[in-house]
């Protein structure tokens, strides 16, 4: 008899929470809260891999440049790669730097159409982290030095400069501004408010009432 009464109760609670309207709005963003956070990150993600790969792209080209320029006038030497290297650095790419090689190479086979093997060739590589998690860690690490167990959105903003800052790869003209990485992530932080969810009193059902 206690199972059947516990079952009705059951069932009338169901029931009553299907026919509430109440929270609805808030129960669809509790489920859906997480694949969206992981479509931003990837978002975020993607637009951050190809603007770091666009901007090798461009420090690549000058650096081969300026690389094929100083051997002309030292064929006999290597500084060119130390040129190619320099130039490099000027684009935010420092061999040895960030998980970043920078390497000019000479006598390298001439793309099509042309022919030869008197080209030169600067490959830059570097190992890109996910920056969604890094912030994600250390939001929880600043949390816990300030003595919780779970971040908050402060936490988040507090450690967003660090985790990004580096991550930025300024233009020539940014540079020439004296801009900083500093400036243009204040700016985007400052104008994204911080999300906050009001706590209602009671949205409580009891079974069986």
């Amino acid at each position: 008899m206690g199972t059947f009464e516990s079952a009705r109760r059951a069932w009338h609670w169901l029931r009553r929470y299907g026919r509430d309207r109440r929270g609805n709005i808030s129960s669809v963003v509790a489920l859906l809260i997480i694949p969206l956070v992981g479509v931003i990150g990837i978002a975020t993600e993607t637009g951050n891999w190809f603007l770091i790969q666009r901007s090798a792209q461009n420090a690549a080209d000058s650096a081969v440049l300026a690389a094929g320029q100083n051997d002309y006038i030292n064929p006999s030497g290597t500084s060119y790669i130390a040129e190619g290297r320099s130039v490099a650095s000027n684009f935010g790419f420092v061999n040895g730097a960030s998980s970043t090689t920078v390497t000019p190479q000479k006598s390298q086979p001439c793309p099509l159409p042309l022919t030869g093997s008197n080209c030169y060739k600067v490959t830059i590589t570097r190992s890109v982290p996910i920056s969604l998690t890094r912030m994600t860690l250390t939001a929880r690490a600043l949390a816990f030095v300030r003595g919780r167990d779970y971040a908050l959105p402060e936490d988040m903003r507090d450690m967003a400069l660090d985790v990004l800052r580096h991550r930025l790869v300024l233009s020539f003209e940014a540079l020439s501004d004296d801009v900083t990485s500093d400036q243009i992530l204040r700016q985007i932080i400052d104008r994204v408010p911080v999300p906050v969810v009001p706590l209602r009193t009671d949205d409580r059902v009891r079974a069986g009432a």
